[in-house]
């Protein structure tokens, strides 16, 4: 789950920082970079702290584990880019298609609060607050791209 809200919040903080005049397409492109770069590096500084922690240098098979288990963190990006990518194809502007994948970035960490909450057992109190702790870093992004732009 942390991947995945890692995932999220830098999705939104790349489109909360896009300009007005940003073309779609171009956000996009450096939202899977940024997205793929940072799992690379949270993959590769996990194995390192493990590599420290244990005196076990880190085998193919760690690495493939690895790469599954951080992989949300780019996963989580696919509806907010396919929002962008119809702004891309012309069938929404660029602008709407901004607001929206944020949009949808905050509802994302809102359910992924939900879940983690429900899965480790909380209540139905615990997994509104989870979802409501989780949809305020969204409307943090909304609310900083406002100021932004």
């Amino acid at each position: 789950m942390a991947a995945a809200v890692y995932g999220l919040i830098l999705t939104g903080s790349i489109l909360a920082a896009s300009g007005e005049g940003e073309r779609a397409g171009e956000i996009l492109i450096f939202m899977v970079l940024t997205l793929t770069l940072f799992w690379a590096a949270h993959v590769y500084s996990e194995l390192l702290s493990q590599w420290a922690t244990t005196g076990t240098a880190p085998d193919r098979h760690r690495w493939a584990a690895e790469m599954r288990r951080q992989w949300p963190m780019v996963g989580v990006c696919a509806i907010p880019a396919a929002i962008l990518l119809a702004a891309v194809v012309d069938l929404i502007k660029d602008g709407t298609a901004v607001v929206v994948a944020l949009t949808v970035c905050s509802t994302e960490l809102a359910l992924t609060g939900f879940v983690a909450a429900k899965r480790g057992g909380g209540g139905t109190i615990a997994r509104l607050m989870s979802a409501a702790i989780a949809f305020g870093f969204g409307v943090a992004l909304i609310v900083l791209k406002a100021i932004l732009h």
